[in-house]
């Protein structure tokens, strides 16, 4: 699909991209002709939205298990047909984990890391994470 070079990014939808949160650096995204666009400064605009936020903040441990798979398969040189067949699920639930747009148990996710000779661990972070 083309787009106008004058025309805005992209909204974002809440869920279904890859890698973003915390810590985690994107190269510019490119629209039209040469137009690059931050993630992380769209991200942060983004943020001041209340309800953004709150859909963001509510989403986030979808996006961090997609990035997790995502940086295993690289590391690992899989693709996610590689993945699927090793833990016995379609690849398309793989992308959709990876996309941010599926919602693995944490059983689910666990097996995943399995086939590949991971474990999972779960760490809370946060104000009131010290206490832990």
């Amino acid at each position: 699909m083309k787009r106008n070079p004058g025309a805005a990014a992209p909204a974002l939808r809440g869920v279904g991209l890859p890698l973003i949160g915390p810590g985690v650096s994107r190269p510019p995204i490119r629209y039209g002709e040469g137009r690059a666009v931050d993630f992380q400064a769209f991200l942060q605009r983004q943020m001041q939205g209340k309800q953004f936020a709150e859909l963001w903040e509510e989403t986030r441990p979808s996006f961090d298990a997609g990035a997790l798979l995502i940086k295993i398969r690289a590391e690992l040189d899989l693709t996610q047909n590689e993945l699927a067949e090793r833990v016995g699920v379609k690849r398309s639930y793989i992308s959709r984990i990876e996309s941010g747009d599926g919602n693995p148990t944490v059983r689910t996710l666990g097996r995943i890391l399995s086939s590949v000779g991971f474990r999972l661990k779960l760490e809370a972070y946060g104000e009131e994470a010290s206490r832990f």
